[in-house]
């Protein structure tokens, strides 16, 4: 599946997010990459220090909205604080 088609079936099911608590763990590729951004790197910086493209950055942190049912990144933030996916 292309990245367009991920964004694109992600943005068919906005809204139907199943709330289940398998469904809103995060990965640990998913849970560092948002732990960067928290910490206030840029999506290059990020990738740099995880040693990954900026595709799959893009990727994590479309993944962590979509688990997370976020809207953003600052709310996936929250939302993973929350949860106690992350700490504070």
């Amino acid at each position: 599946m292309s990245r367009a088609d991920r964004e694109n079936e992600r943005r068919r099911t906005y809204g139907r997010r199943e709330s289940t608590a398998d469904t809103n763990i995060l990965r640990p590729a998913e849970k560092a990459t948002l732990e960067l951004i928290a910490n206030g790197h840029s999506y290059k910086t990020a990738a740099i220090e995880r040693g990954v493209s900026l595709d799959q950055i893009h990727d994590d942190l479309t993944a962590c909205r979509d688990r997370l049912g976020a809207r953003s990144n600052p709310h996936a933030v929250r939302l993973a604080i929350r949860s106690g996916q992350l700490d504070p």
